[in-house]
């Protein structure tokens, strides 16, 4: 596997020019050239943090619940994309359904991931709001407890049966 890396890592200098090396990071596909010339790294800052860190040096109305949304399900490369396209709360993020993501060219896989996180979201909130809730509201109160009826005692006169000899049957 060494050797594969390596016969990559040799393209890419290639297609990157002579004065960079490859720098390795603990991410699998995460390759950043790194110049030999300064030795100093690239910045390993994720998506969501340089938009966290935009957001306080632009004063911009981002919400950084959208990055940490996308971070959360490890798909914070998609934030310049919703921001590009207007996504700037977590309110835009909850109403975006299958058609939207395709029109911003999401990958299925990526497309389910994010829309099964949005439907977590929403429950969470549903069950956020029911548990604000109190246990009674006006439409839902029980009427309060009747009393029962008086009940008055009538007398009671037993029936009269007339009498009349029994006659015996034989079997």
């Amino acid at each position: 596997m060494l050797a594969v890396n390596r016969g990559y890592a040799d393209n890419l200098k290639k297609i990157a020019g002579k004065n960079t090396a490859i720098n390795f990071a603990s991410h699998e596909d995460d390759f950043r050239p790194v110049s030999k010339e300064s030795d100093h790294r690239t910045s390993t800052s994720t998506p969501f943090n340089q938009i966290r860190n935009n957001l306080n040096s632009e004063g911009s109305s981002v919400d950084p619940q959208v990055a940490e949304f996308l971070e959360g399900i490890k798909l914070a490369k998609y934030c310049t994309l919703f921001i590009e396209n207007g996504i700037y709360d977590l309110d835009s993020v909850l109403q975006l359904n299958e058609d939207i993501l395709s029109t911003l060219e999401i990958p299925l896989g990526h497309k389910l991931k994010i829309l099964k996180k949005i439907k977590q979201v929403k429950d969470k909130r549903i069950l956020e709001e029911e548990e604000k809730q109190p246990i009674y509201e006006d439409n839902n109160i029980l009427p309060p407890r009747q009393e029962p009826p008086d009940y008055e005692a009538m007398p009671y006169d037993e029936p009269k049966v007339p009498e009349q000899p029994v006659q015996a049957t034989s079997c």
